[in-house]
């Protein structure tokens, strides 16, 4: 996890040190998956991903939840690391396989888990509540979702 660290602090030195003692280092992952390149990515770091992708980061890795560097470049809105990712042989429309771990239960209602069953339930107007908000905020959101959502778009 050293070179996650060495590049969210940008610290070119450190990189090329901890990648030359264990070149195996570069594509490693954290516990959601990402690699170094994505964090490089997010950050909007350009000179960061050309160095990793120089020493070997797989430009096209995807965490857990299946999304790649370019796709969060993407979502932070950082055209330039997107331009480069693709220069470099990004594949923007590659979707990772998502990975769920063994040990998270298949259910979609908490009250069907062992820690749920004696969990008391919310009342039907708080249910109908939730529901207005949740309709409020989709119906908001929904009419922007153009505007703001695509990459590239500078608003």
């Amino acid at each position: 996890m050293l070179l996650h660290r060495a590049v969210f602090n940008r610290d070119v030195g450190l990189i090329e040190k901890l990648i030359t003692d264990d070149p195996a280092v570069i594509n490693e992952v954290e516990g959601a998956g990402n690699t170094c390149l994505h964090n490089a990515a997010f950050d909007g770091w350009v000179e960061g991903i050309e160095l990793l992708v120089k020493k070997g980061a797989k430009i096209n890795a995807s965490n857990n939840a299946g999304d790649t560097p370019w796709q969060w470049a993407a979502n932070m809105r950082h055209d330039e690391v997107c331009d480069r990712l693709e220069t470099l042989g990004a594949d923007k429309d590659y979707r990772g396989r998502v990975i769920v771990p063994e040990h998270i239960p298949k259910v979609k209602d908490f009250y069907e888990l062992e820690d749920g069953k004696d969990h008391p339930k919310p009342s039907q107007e708080f249910l109908e509540w939730q529901k207005e908000q949740d309709r409020r905020r989709d119906a908001g959101e929904a009419a922007n979702w153009d505007a703001w959502s695509a990459p590239g778009n500078k608003k």
